[in-house]
């Protein structure tokens, strides 16, 4: 299911031209800064973020900062400043309390090399850790100098886009070209790493772009291709989902949690939000080809290459309009039935459906799709769980459309069972249709609280009582 949001909650700073932001973060006076790529460098709200009044950026810095046109990534350190990571190789550090700019370029070993940086994490050791396309680093703010982590995999260099620290104090790298790896440090701080999680789990992806570690202790993994769950516990990852399993898109530029322990991720196509008790995902097509997110007072900021939009976490929540479901159309052999038509020699219905008292399907229609709502006509977020018993006996999904067929049922008794499911993990009442299989066709259908559909073949009766 997806829901266009276009007319509803968010706001957007809309920039008028291309530059994609790479980053975002709110400073300790709640202004709002963007790392940005295509000139515009570092950008600063010109007011604190207020979410009563439109946002506009201006580009910061001074002569020497506003040179480091392309921006890659941004991190907060609290109490000291704001990092930035160039494509130059350079860092930029803002001091929150001098309001002064200081550029660190990169050195190693006496030297200097020029590497894009793409990201940077300070671990709960408060080491400084650099992802750079040319391998991982290890910062020392105090002399500006950096260490380089030995990490290759064979003779290549791992290019890291990403790097998170799960709850165990494991850190672990998003590569482009060796999937995610786990640093190994021994007791002497020699370091080494793991890799192969992707081949071990049998998915065919090697890029990763966006890592997420947790409340809930596992490592979120954004791939190119597809979504992926890693539990560091097993060592191992669990679950990989694409658009097969109801993803809008499987790029996935971003990750974040928000107060409440949901799990968005930005992708091409849109903003999605996985259900983690649920395992499905609900799509908003507000804002695609996202490159950048942040969860902060309560909003979620989400940076493409030409808007910042944005939202308070509880205008995505669902109220429940609606939690009956009707079943409100029937198709037999592929052929919508009408009221009071004659199809292979059977009337079927002699009234709407949705107050049919029975309804009869002889052998020669035993192929039948029901169509079901909640009658809501709400632009928000719905889905419904369905299942035909005995025939499908877990929960499915309805993603694309309130509809499900069947076709070329043997004789017996079945009971169709529908509900509403929302974001928040609740699901509507239970309307069941049973169906009840004999010659002697005087099945039911009714529906209450708990609402039975009945199917019976020999001929096939679905019968109703309100």
């Amino acid at each position: 299911m997806y829901s266009d949001l276009r007319l509803q909650f968010f706001d957007q700073f809309y920039q008028n031209r291309h530059n994609e932001i790479c980053g975002i973060v709110m400073d300790e006076e709640h202004y709002l800064w963007l790392a940005s790529f295509h000139g515009g460098g570092i950008m600063r709200s010109d007011e604190p973020f207020d979410a009563m009044k439109q946002l506009r950026f201006s580009s910061v810095g001074t002569a020497e900062v506003k040179s480091k046109a392309t921006v890659l990534c941004v991190l907060q350190e609290k109490g000291k400043g704001l990092w930035f990571g160039n494509a130059d190789g350079t860092l930029t550090f803002y001091n929150e309390k001098s309001k002064q700019f200081k550029i660190y370029p990169l050195q190693f070993e006496g030297g200097k090399q020029l590497t894009s940086v793409w990201f940077l994490c300070l671990d709960k050791k408060k080491r400084f850790w650099v992802g750079t396309n040319n391998g991982l680093f290890l910062f020392n703010s105090q002399t500006g100098h950096y260490r380089k982590i030995d990490v290759k995999v064979g003779e290549e260099e791992l290019s890291i886009r990403v790097i998170s620290e799960t709850e165990d104090g494991a850190i672990w790298l998003g590569t482009s070209n060796q999937g995610v790896c786990r640093i190994i440090e021994d007791a002497d701080g020699n370091m080494k790493i793991e890799t192969g999680y992707e081949q071990k789990a049998h998915i065919n992806s090697l890029s990763v772009r966006s890592l997420l570690a947790s409340s809930d202790g596992n490592l979120y993994i954004g791939y190119t291709n597809g979504f992926a769950i890693l539990s560091p516990a097993n060592n191992s990852i669990r679950n990989f989902y694409t658009t097969h399993d109801g993803l809008c898109s499987n790029f996935i530029g971003c990750l974040v949690e928000d107060g409440k322990g949901r799990i968005w991720l930005e992708n091409n196509s849109g903003i999605s939000r996985y259900s983690r008790h649920q395992h499905l995902f609900y799509n908003y097509y507000i804002s695609g080809n996202n490159r950048s997110v942040l969860f902060c007072n309560n909003t979620l900021f989400f940076g493409n290459n030409r808007s910042l939009t944005y939202f308070h976490q509880s205008e995505a929540d669902v109220d429940a309009d609606n939690e009956r479901v009707y079943i409100t159309s029937l198709e037999v052999n592929n052929h919508w039935v009408k009221i009071g038509e004659e199809i292979n020699n059977q009337m079927i219905l002699d009234k709407s459906i949705i107050y049919a008292n029975s309804i009869v399907l002889n052998h020669a229609n035993r192929d039948f799709s029901l169509s079901f709502d909640n009658l809501s006509y709400s632009e928000r977020q719905q889905k419904y769980n369905y299942r035909l018993l005995p025939y499908q006996k877990n929960w499915l999904v309805s993603n694309n459309g309130e509809k499900t067929s069947y076709t070329n049922l043997p004789e017996g008794e079945y009971t169709f069972e529908v509900k509403s499911i929302y974001p928040d993990g609740h699901s509507g009442a239970v309307n069941t249709f049973e169906s009840r299989n004999s010659s002697a066709l005087e099945p039911y259908f009714y529906i209450s609280f708990y609402s039975v559909y009945s199917i019976r073949y020999g001929g096939t009766l679905f019968d109703t009582e309100s």
